[in-house]
Order: C-alpha cells, then structure tokens, then sequence
C-alpha cells in the first residue's frame, strides 16, 4: 500500500496533469486533486508525525473544551466547531482540510497554465508538500488560501489580499501574516499604481506595524521555545533546490538573445514567479538554525512549481534536456525524504472506515 500511494499516486497524477493541459479540461486536473485529497484526508491515526496531536485537540474541541487550552487559534477551534456540527467525528476536520488545500493549489495551477506546465507545477508541489500537507494542516491551508488569492495582485485587487492574508492570521496560523511580503514586489511597478493605491500601501504598513506590535506577547509566546534552540542544522534539501534553481536557470535564460537556449519573452505573471520563489528560498534557510522555521519559507516556496513550469514551458530549444533535468533532481529529493521518512507517513494505512461514523 506505501509503495503504491507514494510512487504510484504521483505517477497517476502526473498523467492526469498531461491530460488536463492537452486537453484544456479542467476536471482531469480536480480529478488528481480529489486522488490527493482522499490520500491525506482519510490517513489513519499514525500517518503523520502531527495527526495524533490534531485528533487529539479535535476531541477536546469536541468535548467542549476552550480554545486556550487546545493551543490552536481562536478562529480555527471555531471553524472546527462549524465542521464538526455537520460531521461530529474529529476525522471531518482533517477531510475538509485536506480537500480545501488541494482544490484551492489544483485550481491556482489551473489558472496559471498559459504561463507554466502543469505537469511540472504538479510535481513539484507533490515532491514539496504532500508528505507534509498530512502534518501541519492549519499552515498548508493557509498556503493554499494565500496561493490561490494571489490571482488578486495581478488584478491589483490588493484590498481584498489583504483581508484575506488577515483572515488566515485569525483563523488558521499566524504566520499568515508573511503574505503581506507579496505587496512589496508590487512596488516595482510603483509609478503605474494611482495615488489612492499608494496612500493604501502606506496606511497598510503603519496597520501592520500596529498589529505585529498588538500581537507582541501571543508571538513571543508561540514561538520563544524556537527561538530558545538556536544551533546549525545543515541538511540536503536546500541544497539541492539550489542546484535545481542555478541549473536549470543555466539552461532557461531569461534573456532574449538569438540562439540562447530559449528565445522567448516571458508573461509578466511568470515573471514574478522567479521573485517569490527566491524569496521563499531565503525564509527556508532560516530553519539551519531554528528548527521548524524553514516553514515560513512555505507561503512563497509554492511558487516552485509556477516558477519551474515557467522556464520549462517557455524553453524551446533542449526542453527535453531540462525535462529530464527538472525530474531527475526531484527525484532524487523524493527519494531522500521518503528514505528518512521525516514527516512520519510510513507506511500509509487509510482510516478503518468504521472509525469515521463512531
């Protein structure tokens, strides 16, 4: 069964991802996210290092007990409270979860496919966080939510981001708050924004300075046990997304010039593909010295998969070359997490089904 979900899975949703992008439909796509969702949505108990510690605050939840004392957010106990008074079982929370975060990516994917492949967005989503969608649910929902509501920056929607980066600070993670980082790379187009825009930027950054400075003492308090740790950590994974980034940035200049590899002017939506992602890079390092903390890197390394799409669906000459490139370095980080099983999901067992009415 491990075998099958974890190298098979990938494989049927990778075909789904062809199909979608020949065929401009999109129901092959959502068909991969239900495939997706299903697998991290119906996980049994010891399939993921924090599931036992979700099933267990879930029950307290529905044992009536106060949002204090079950250490999540004040807003995400009450949407848990909305949930479980449709399907009264802890499991409902980890199911709607697991189907909002992947229909909410699958259908940003989805938008972006005249600007990047779809198979590779897929993938590297896959590779990057479907192992760790199964642990830390109220984060890779915010994700998800911030993700597909990026569709508003380039509609220069940036009122309504905002409330939505807020809204996923109250109701599901704090560290939410990092997607008002994504307004900044709006600043290069400062001379084209209307002076009422600019008056919001700025209003919105003394806002933001009075929240951070409200939220102070919850912050400090959450994240002092971190902080407390400080060592060097030096493992393989950045490493290596490194050395994907530098290759296939060797091999898909984004450079004009006759006779390069690619010769081709890039979309402006892909184009800050590239900003976000090496943004997200930078966050990640800090987790080589605070455990945990390569996770606030997670809003803007979503942008991976876009970012890589990008290069591959803009390279017309050697594509195949960074093709198999692109999925011989991911491969490889596959493969290295699944050995070291670090988010706890060997083996996969599905929930008995019977546990799901109890």
């Amino acid at each position: 069964m491990t075998y099958l979900i974890y190298f098979g899975l990938p494989l049927v949703c990778l075909l789904l991802a062809k199909k979608a992008e020949e065929s401009e439909k999109k129901s092959y796509l959502m068909l991969a996210a239900l495939l997706c969702s299903l697998v991290v949505g119906l996980r049994a108990e010891n399939v993921g290092i924090d599931t036992p510690s979700y099933l267990s605050k879930i029950q307290q939840i529905i044992g009536g007990a106060a949002a204090n004392n079950t250490g999540l957010e004040v807003g995400f106990v009450f949407l848990c409270k909305v949930i479980l008074a449709i399907w009264n079982n802890p499991y409902s929370v980890l199911i709607v979860c697991s189907f909002f975060t992947n229909f909410l990516v699958f259908s940003r994917m989805w938008d972006l496919r005249n600007h990047a492949s779809l198979p590779v967005m897929l993938i590297c989503y896959y590779v990057q966080f479907f192992s760790v969608s199964m642990n830390v649910v109220r984060q890779m929902l915010a994700v998800a939510i911030i993700f597909y509501f990026t569709r508003y920056l380039r509609e220069k929607k940036y009122i309504k981001f905002g409330v939505v980066v807020l809204l996923c600070t109250v109701f599901l993670h704090r560290t939410s708050l990092l997607g008002f980082l994504f307004l900044l790379f709006e600043l290069r187009n400062w001379h084209e924004l209307s002076p009422t825009i600019k008056k919001l930027f700025i209003g919105g950054c003394f806002a933001l300075l009075v929240l951070l400075f409200l939220m102070r003492d919850e912050l400090a308090f959450r994240y002092k046990n971190y902080l407390n740790n400080i060592q060097f950590n030096l493992g393989i994974w950045i490493p290596a997304k490194i050395l994907l980034f530098v290759l296939l940035n060797s091999l898909c200049s984004y450079s004009s010039k006759p006779n390069s590899i690619q010769d081709v002017s890039y979309t402006e939506e892909s184009i800050y593909f590239k900003y976000y992602y090496i943004l997200g890079l930078i966050l990640t390092m800090s987790g080589y010295f605070v455990d945990y903390m390569y996770r606030l890197g997670w809003y803007f390394v979503v942008f991976e998969g876009p970012y890589f799409g990008a290069l591959v669906k803009n390279t017309r000459k050697n594509k195949a070359f960074v093709m198999i490139c692109l999925v011989f370095i991911l491969s490889v980080i596959y493969l290295l997490s699944f050995v070291n099983n670090s988010q706890g999901d060997i083996p996969y067992r599905f929930v008995e089904f019977s546990t799901l009415f109890s």
